[in-house]
């Protein structure tokens, strides 16, 4: 690259030039062509860590709604297994006072057990899919 060129800015002490015009602009054009690949290639990280970030977001938005729904769900299954509670109670104390036999009233309050722990079970697996679904 310019022999002649190098051992004249030598032989001068820097008076001519080390490096021609061209040289000069040729190592720009390189060093641009490297900026504008570095920027491309940043910018495109940039964009992908935009869209993973937002993607996130849509996720944690749509486990927090079934947390919500999975917390609503044991609230009804509560009440409602409640519910069953004082009516199986109901039916036991009706049963009771208008003299009914022994063995209906062991099958209702059989019935009504079964259908609290049946509740129960639901209310406590719909609390265990409300905190999977919250995020950590």
């Amino acid at each position: 690259m310019g022999i002649i060129r190098k051992t004249a800015s030598i032989a001068t002490l820097g008076l001519v030039n080390w490096r021609s015009t061209k040289e000069k602009l040729a190592e720009e054009r390189l060093a641009r062509q490297h900026l504008e690949g570095v920027l491309s290639d940043t910018a495109e990280t940039l964009e992908r860590s935009r869209r993973a970030t937002r993607a996130a977001r849509r996720r944690e938005a749509k486990a927090q709604k079934r947390a919500v729904k999975a917390e609503l769900e044991q609230l009804k299954l509560a009440k409602k297994a409640q519910r069953r509670k004082r009516f199986g109670r109901w039916r036991r104390d009706a049963a009771h006072s208008s003299g009914q036999v022994r063995g209906g009233l062991r099958i209702l309050r059989f019935f009504g057990r079964r259908a609290s722990k049946r509740a129960t079970a639901q209310a406590s697996d719909a609390a265990r899919s409300a905190q999977d679904a919250l995020p950590v």
